[in-house]
């Protein structure tokens, strides 16, 4: 591709984007696509508004009448070139969200992949974004409704992944710092370092509002991916920090977290988080499962209910902490 993109292929390409042959429109898409597989392939395309008429196309395709594979194509294409973080904001820009969000109603597992898999991609690092799509009750509640029910994994996955990515994205650099380190005494650490209460929490407080949000992120925890794993334990420890050691918050917005832990039997998932697991965890993951660990002991609900799940006891027998405990 590196040869081919010196070369008039990509015009040629570009300018079938301008054909009403629904083939040869896919085939330009499709090859537009495979260019896109470099960062400095995919900001020339965006730099030289390939992009836009990209966007342009699936605008006018974007319904649950069109073609699936124009679709799954542009999407594929899109999903590459919003990559790059200096992308990013002129895609955003461009008004790529607004032309993908209809496009929820569509139930075809291959376009819903590529589709969940692009909203991904496009709000990593975007907090601004991120806010707004935790807000949108719509996507949520369909984000829910895919992560029980589709026959599709990558439909399943995706869906878990974009809403614990949403919680990421729009809190986690407003509360990363109020994070328990390892060792930290969970009352003593939360004692100076509660976030402040004056922040915009109502994104959150709407996601946690609609019916199987954090349910979702709890069973998210058992997911046989180890990077899933740790991306529910990251959103799981946002939404405990503010919502679980800050009981001014959590009487303000009528959230009683702890409540919703114990319905969704969050121990039991951690329990089995270990049990099947604990082999293969990586210290990024232990680390974080020690810090949702001390989140939940601020509660003195979560603390029986954690030791009726023997999760103390299960933290010991994971043999990346036996070694460091050895050393």
């Amino acid at each position: 591709m590196h040869y081919l993109y010196s070369t008039p292929l990509l015009k040629s390409m570009e300018d079938w984007l301008d054909s009403e042959d629904i083939d040869l429109l896919t085939t330009g898409v499709l090859a537009l696509g495979n260019f896109a597989r470099t960062d400095s392939h995919c900001i020339y395309m965006v730099e030289n508004k390939i992009m836009n008429k990209l966007l342009d196309v699936l605008a006018k395709n974007n319904g649950v009448k069109d073609d699936v594979r124009l679709q799954h194509a542009l999407l594929s294409a899109l999903r590459n070139l919003v990559i790059p973080k200096p992308n990013k904001n002129a895609v955003i820009q461009a008004g790529l969200v607004e032309t993908i969000l209809p496009m929820l109603e569509i139930h075809q597992p291959p376009v819903v992949f590529k589709l969940l898999g692009t909203l991904r991609m496009t709000v990593d690092g975007q907090e601004k974004l991120a806010l707004e799509l935790l807000r949108n009750k719509t996507l949520i509640e369909q984000l829910v409704h895919w992560s029980k029910s589709s026959d599709y994994a990558g439909v399943t996955g995706e869906s878990l992944r974009l809403m614990a990515w949403l919680i990421k994205h729009a809190y986690l650099g407003r509360i990363a710092y109020a994070l328990p380190r390892k060792g930290d005494a969970p009352v003593e650490h939360f004692a100076d370092k509660l976030p402040p209460e004056d922040y915009d929490r109502s994104s959150l407080q709407a996601f946690i509002a609609i019916e199987g949000t954090v349910e979702a992120m709890i069973n998210m925890l058992t997911s046989q991916h180890l990077v899933m794993q740790n991306e529910a334990l990251i959103a799981l420890c946002i939404l405990s920090v503010v919502y679980l050691t800050n009981s001014a918050a959590a009487k303000s917005d009528d959230v009683n977290l702890a409540e919703i832990y114990i319905k969704y039997e969050v121990g039991k998932k951690l329990a089995e988080l270990i049990r099947k697991s604990s082999d293969t965890m990586t210290k990024e993951i232990v680390e974080n499962l020690q810090n949702f660990n001390n989140l939940l002991r601020t509660s003195g609900k979560l603390v029986t209910h954690l030791e009726e799940n023997n999760i103390n006891e299960l933290l010991k027998s994971i043999p990346i902490l036996t070694e460091y405990c050895t050393l």
